[in-house]
């Protein structure tokens, strides 16, 4: 069977790990366990680790990944699911995006042109597609998923209701700041300077 050389390094490493391979109790059925639980949802963006970012151990969290870190209806299908399927429930969803995301470099449009221009059959339906490109800062960007998780009429009916919060990862700095929903001007997308 020929191999892509990438994917046949992933399966070499894998070979690796599976002779060392220890199953993890701490998170074997970490959703049914009683407790409401973490969601974070954050971009796919190679250099952004939440585990790393927040220190995380296995089990503490569940990463919920997609360009650019926006609660799309993917991302609410995950949490409804994750929400249902867990005896405590969800308990927290942290948004959390990043300094130097290329959804601040794109607009729609650019994206569209692209995909227009692999698929050109289609730009009927390429022209109605959404990408969630940035067009605010990055702190109003987290503040306006964070105002759809907390208004959404399905999450949140648990016991304990659903804290949402919302931190910026800074790139450069490593640091992970928290943005609040009624904070200032936050720093555009393309200014590189700290924000609120």
């Amino acid at each position: 069977m020929s191999q892509h050389p990438k994917i046949a390094q992933f399966l070499a490493r894998n070979k690796e790990f599976a002779k060392t391979y220890i199953p993890d109790v701490t998170t074997k059925g970490i959703i049914h366990k009683g407790e409401p639980f973490t969601v974070i949802v954050c971009c796919t963006d190679v250099r952004v680790h939440p585990q790393k970012f927040f220190g995380l151990k296995d089990g503490e969290a569940m990463i919920v990944p997609n360009a650019g870190g926006r609660v799309t209806d993917d991302v609410l299908r995950t949490l409804y699911t994750l929400d249902v399927m867990s005896d405590g429930g969800l308990g927290t969803v942290i948004v959390a995006q990043h300094t130097g995301c290329g959804m601040g470099k794109a607009t729609e449009e650019s994206l569209r042109a692209g995909m227009k221009a692999r698929v050109p059959g289609k730009a009927k339906e390429i022209e109605a597609m959404w990408f969630g490109v940035f067009t605010k800062s990055y702190q109003d960007n987290i503040r306006d998923e964070m105002a759809k998780l907390k208004s959404d009429p399905y999450l949140g009916k648990g016991e304990g209701g659903l804290a949402v919060l919302g931190y910026l990862f800074d790139l450069e700095k490593g640091t992970a700041k928290e943005v609040e929903m009624g904070g200032g001007v936050g720093v555009g997308v393309g200014d590189g300077k700290e924000g609120d």
